[in-house]
């Protein structure tokens, strides 16, 4: 078999690919002889068809069959004679209008994709300056106020009229030119409200500060376009009226940062609660760091890593990471039945300088893990599959055969093997760490991860000393 490749640029490929006439010949003996003695044809026995009229019955779609199974197999060896991995789908121009003869050879193009043949050199002990971390008393204390702003309760107000922070538990009805557009009992609305059902009022809070149990409000405002309310064209720029009875006041009790308070929310004391709320920040402040040391590792290898990008899958790529997106929030617990498309169709928006950078980190880190022999057990992706079913109640064979069925665990052995290969490359770094605040906020690429709540961080706990259990007994 002859091949000769021709680049077209921009990561395209064309082979040109002649299979000898005694192999096509061979192959066609072969295959019409098999056929021929297993053919059936009323008029003659089993294997005992003439060979002129085998031709008119079976000769065309023999040909066609055996051509389709040449031109494939010749493609796939070519691939792997010349180390050559294509992205997307190979073009065989004309290969419809081809037909395959005895005793002559068969002689084809297909024109492809190929992926880059990346160069990676010098990715260890890669020097990247990160700072120091630091969780001040400060920060605690407003985790603190936050937690008890959360954990507050809403208790009756006898004894005054609505203030500003205060919710109001009201009968509501809303009417426009004699119609009823909404009605409900003991609704809750906020004094400190600046509107009702989508629609701004600017003078609410005024209106409704200072009333008092068993009064009546009424509000009138201009239906809008678009709001929370049904009703038709006809309405649109119509007065309303929204009128509220006031059957109860309520206001929000704010908790001290009491022991007592500390031991409600299921720690032994507010001394314990403290230092397990610094200890989240940190934890929480360090993944976000490594990150950040990890996006500098991959500046510095792509910056001295020069290859060409294919632009035309560029398009494709971006449907990947839609559909990677898709992976992550199966992952994290949402029904794929509740993920909408139109969120999505925002995902894949994403900027073409970042989808390019995305695909220049995959063939990086692909390269790494294959120079480093860096690997993902299919015991490890069972576990991480087994770990996602259970974070959504669903029995792990179920969640496989859903990932399955949506190709996503291929995308979940890649994320697996991506993470690993990333923590490599950052325990091989030489990291410098800078006082808090050295660097500057042009230079800080990676958002920092939010602070963990203390409940959290000892779930991540559990996880993570499970999984070392798991690492000591085997």
């Amino acid at each position: 078999m002859q091949v000769t490749i021709e680049d077209l640029g921009n990561c395209r490929k064309k082979l040109v690919i002649e299979i000898p006439a005694d192999k096509v010949t061979e192959e066609l003996d072969k295959r019409t002889g098999e056929l021929r003695a297993n053919a059936e044809l009323a008029g003659f026995r089993r294997g005992h068809i003439p060979a002129k009229l085998f031709e008119r019955r079976f000769g065309k779609k023999l040909r066609e069959a055996l051509k389709n199974d040449l031109t494939g197999e010749a493609f796939e060896e070519a691939l792997r004679e010349h180390n050559l991995e294509p992205l997307g789908e190979p073009e065989f121009p004309g290969i419809d209008e081809m037909e395959l003869e005895r005793e002559n050879p068969l002689k084809f193009e297909v024109e492809l994709v190929v992926k880059p043949q990346v160069k990676v050199e010098d990715y260890l002990g890669v020097k990247v300056q990160a700072e120091e971390i630091e969780v001040s008393d400060e920060e605690v204390e407003r985790t603190i106020d936050r937690m008890r702003r959360e954990s507050a309760e809403l208790v009756l107000v006898q004894d005054r009229a609505a203030a500003e922070e205060d919710v109001l538990l009201a009968d509501v009805e809303v009417t426009a030119e004699g119609q009823s557009l909404y009605s409900s009992k003991d609704s809750y609305v906020g004094v400190d409200s600046k509107g009702i059902f989508g629609i701004e009022i600017a003078d609410l809070t005024e209106k409704l500060t200072g009333r008092n149990r068993g009064e009546t409000v009424e509000i009138e405002f201009e239906l809008p376009e678009s709001s929370a309310l049904q009703y038709g064209e006809e309405l649109v720029g119509k007065q309303a009226c929204c009128t509220l009875k006031v059957n109860e006041i309520k206001t929000l009790k704010i908790h001290e940062a009491t022991d007592e308070w500390a031991k409600d929310a299921g720690f032994d004391s507010l001394a314990e609660l403290k230092e397990k709320v610094k200890k989240s920040a940190r934890t929480g402040r360090e993944r976000g760091r490594d990150r950040y040391v990890e996006r500098k590792i991959l500046d510095r290898l792509l910056e001295a890593c020069s290859f060409e990008v294919p632009a035309g899958l560029m398009d494709a790529r971006a449907h990947e990471l839609t559909e990677y997106r898709r992976y992550q929030l199966l992952k994290e617990g949402m029904d794929a039945d509740k993920i909408v498309d139109a969120d999505l169709d925002k995902y894949r928006e994403l900027s073409r300088q970042e989808i390019e950078r995305n695909f220049r980190e995959d063939l990086v880190l692909g390269k790494i893990a294959e120079l480093e022999n860096i690997f993902v057990t299919e015991d490890e992706v069972d576990s991480a599959i087994t770990h996602i079913a259970l974070s959504r109640g669903q029995a792990p064979d179920a969640m496989r055969e859903e990932m399955d069925a949506r190709g996503l665990v291929h995308r979940l052995r890649e994320d697996l093997l991506d993470t690993r290969v990333r923590q490599f490359l950052r325990e091989k770094a030489e990291v410098e760490l800078l006082a808090p605040g050295t660097l500057s906020e042009e230079e800080k690429t990676e958002e920092p991860q939010e602070d963990a709540a203390p409940e959290q961080e000892e779930a991540q706990e559990k996880q993570e000393k499970e999984e070392t259990d798991k690492e000591t007994e085997d």
